[in-house]
């Protein structure tokens, strides 16, 4: 089945049901050589996260609805210094998919409910329709996701809600500290969700240290007045006066110091731990966090030369610490 990529404006709702995948909702096909396991392992990853049962406790029904033609700024970018110049360019849009905790149909209504408030008109609609959007929100919204043209890496800007700090099977806390609300309009509804974008690495613009930093600028930015870099601006930024590998793009991976260069240059001053121990690493972790500073964490495969980057978005810490964090976490909520 290929995917329908159309150049109007398309929104449909489905039924995310157990028995339906959400790369079959999408109509995705696996490049040549892979299987669809291999190719849609991040697709397979948001579809368990969003049927988690911890993530909306009121409701285990799930659907989506999805934007058939979404312009997306962070792809449009690489796009455009790099994918439009392939012999076979993917187009320059992407789709969008919302995923909500509540039966396709009876997310439609409501979504057109909460519209026809605002055009009663006056304070008192407005206020309602502020009410009505947060409180759809907290009950049905988990966030949504980017869904590029890319064949062997689809899964673009991502934000879906965090799941609740308690942990019950273990009597621990989550201390998501370095995440974000994020506002998202549709249907004419502004619908808020609380988490930090990530996306799929790619081989072309976007590895992960690219990747890395770039989610974690998203978190910098609320707190310091920088402006919104997208994955091609942060490798280009690294690659300005060290090309290892030649040139820019495609993108073979950043060297540490092309990493702390990329995020010097959008106007951050980067710290560099070398970590010679579990207790050191963990202690700087830890402090990181709770100050709600991501951290980007570098490492090495033992015996192999394979790096990996990831940005650190939270902890989970045992149960003596529960009752601090969770006025944390309520304070953050109010």
């Amino acid at each position: 089945m290929n995917p329908t990529w159309e150049l109007t404006q398309t929104i449909r709702f489905e039924s995310l049901s157990a028995d339906v995948s959400l790369a079959d909702v999408l109509g995705l096909d696996a490049p040549p050589f892979r299987t669809e396991r291999e190719a849609f392992r991040q697709v397979k990853y948001l579809e368990d996260y969003v049927r988690r049962t911890d993530l909306s406790p009121t409701s285990d029904l799930r659907s989506v609805a999805i934007e058939g033609h979404y312009i997306d700024r962070d792809f449009m970018a690489d796009q455009s210094v790099l994918f439009s110049r392939n012999l076979q360019p993917p187009p320059n849009y992407c789709r969008r998919v919302h995923f909500f905790a509540a039966d396709a149909n009876e997310v439609e209504q409501e979504l057109e409910r909460i519209v026809r408030i605002i055009y009663r008109g006056g304070t008192a609609a407005g206020k309602e329709y502020c009410e009505a959007c947060r409180e759809f929100s907290l009950r049905c919204y988990l966030g949504f996701s980017v869904i590029r043209p890319l064949a062997g890496c689809p899964v673009g800007r991502t934000v879906l809600r965090q799941l609740p700090p308690d942990k019950p099977e273990d009597d621990s806390v989550r201390v998501m500290n370095c995440t974000r609300n994020y506002e998202v309009h549709f249907m004419g509804v502004e619908l808020t969700t609380r988490g930090l974008a990530f996306q799929q690495q790619d081989l072309g613009v976007s590895r992960c240290a690219t990747v890395a930093v770039w989610c974690a600028l998203h978190k910098v930015r609320e707190r310091e007045s920088i402006a919104s870099f997208t994955p091609a601006d942060i490798t280009n930024l690294a690659s300005k006066h060290r090309l290892p590998f030649g040139r820019s793009m495609p993108s073979e991976g950043l060297a540490v110091d092309q990493l702390c260069l990329a995020i010097e240059s959008v106007g951050v001053s980067p710290y560099l731990a070398v970590v010679s121990s579990i207790e050191r690493g963990r202690s700087l972790i830890y402090s990181a966090t709770l100050s709600q500073m991501p951290c980007i964490l570098i490492m090495n495969k033992v015996g192999t030369s394979h790096w990996h980057a990831v940005t650190v978005t939270g902890m989970k810490c045992e149960s003596h610490t529960c009752t601090m964090f969770r006025r944390r976490f309520a304070s953050c909520r109010r």
